[in-house]
């Protein structure tokens, strides 16, 4: 498995985590693209960052307004793929109609 997956596999397939940060939630829906021909990706979830501290120091922290239209995109290039999708650390009332999405993740489906 290529390193740049930051995925686990396991016998039902590969999960990918993307850390979202100021830096990385422009090429959400792109890495959504680049990603499509691995037949084992099953799950990718979305992980907001928020700072451990008062302040951030390193400016990781991106406005949830400016990642929505990225995430709403790579969520649903996801769903057309037929991938699980788990955004995390993301209030779900700005997702909308999408906002099933932190606990439609694929244990959440392998405990149904």
């Amino acid at each position: 498995m290529p390193t740049f997956l930051n995925g686990a596999s396991d016998h039902k397939g590969i999960h990918h985590v993307w850390s979202v940060t100021t830096g990385s939630y422009t090429p959400l829906p792109g890495m959504v693209d680049a990603l499509a021909h691995l037949e084992r990706l099953v799950q990718m979830e979305f992980w907001k960052v928020f700072p451990m501290a008062e302040n951030d120091p390193k400016d990781l922290a991106a406005r949830h307004r400016d990642i929505l239209p990225y995430l709403k995109e790579a969520i649903h290039k996801c769903r057309e793929a037929g991938r699980y999708v788990e955004a995390k650390n993301f209030p779900e009332c700005m997702l909308g109609d999408l906002g099933d999405c932190p606990s439609s993740g694929i244990l959440a489906q392998m405990a149904a």
